[in-house]
């Protein structure tokens, strides 16, 4: 088999291998709608890792007759669909309201999508870093395209000046502490670095 032969399988297999691992870690909407939730309203708690695979169920949950209150408990995952998810969000905005309870990385942009969103308690916590890439062979011009990403979106759900000046902490965070540490907000608290 030559190289090149070699090369387009080895993809194929890589391919077919990510996708399978896309779906098996995508996150979980539950109905935890009870006798006591409002009508007309139908209350959905979203867990595990955010993911492409999302956006067809969560579409069908926003297309109901039902307003969806969107309880968010989420570590993050897929950069690009947490984005994708927030605009789905705006696009949708009369019939989801988002309650932050857990809610990191790529589930904290989903829920950016929300200009309203909401609390679920007082330990409910919100929490912000720079998009970085895992993969070995990740460029410089890789990091540019996701902050560039990021940076459209913050501008979207908050204005020019407010998504420069958000960008620039998220910066100067992860120079000083890492690029796992995150901007956390919390109900009742000044906002605060979690390493």
């Amino acid at each position: 088999m030559d190289n090149f032969t070699h090369s387009i399988r080895r993809f194929a297999t890589l391919a077919v291998a990510a996708l399978a691992a896309t779906a098996a870690f995508a996150g979980t909407f539950k109905d935890i709608s009870n006798e006591d939730t409002p009508d007309g309203e139908r209350w959905i708690q979203y867990t595990g890792t955010v993911a492409n695979s999302d956006l067809k169920t969560y579409e069908k949950l926003l297309r109901g007759d039902e307003t969806i209150v969107l309880v968010m408990s989420s570590g993050g995952g897929d950069f690009y669909a947490g984005i994708a998810l927030g605009k789905m969000t705006r696009k949708y905005r009369d019939m989801v309201q988002i309650l932050v309870d857990k809610a990191y990385s790529a589930a904290a942009l989903w829920t950016l999508g929300d200009d309203d969103y909401d609390w679920l308690d007082d330990d409910a916590e919100l929490g912000f870093h720079l998009p970085y890439i895992y993969a070995q062979n990740a460029t410089a011009g890789t990091d540019q395209k996701i902050g560039y990403a990021m940076g459209r979106y913050l501008e979207d759900v908050m204005g020019r000046d407010e998504a420069d000046t958000f960008m620039d902490v998220l910066g100067q965070i992860r120079d000083e502490h890492g690029k796992f540490a995150m901007l956390c907000f919390a109900p009742d608290k000044d906002p605060y670095i979690k390493e």
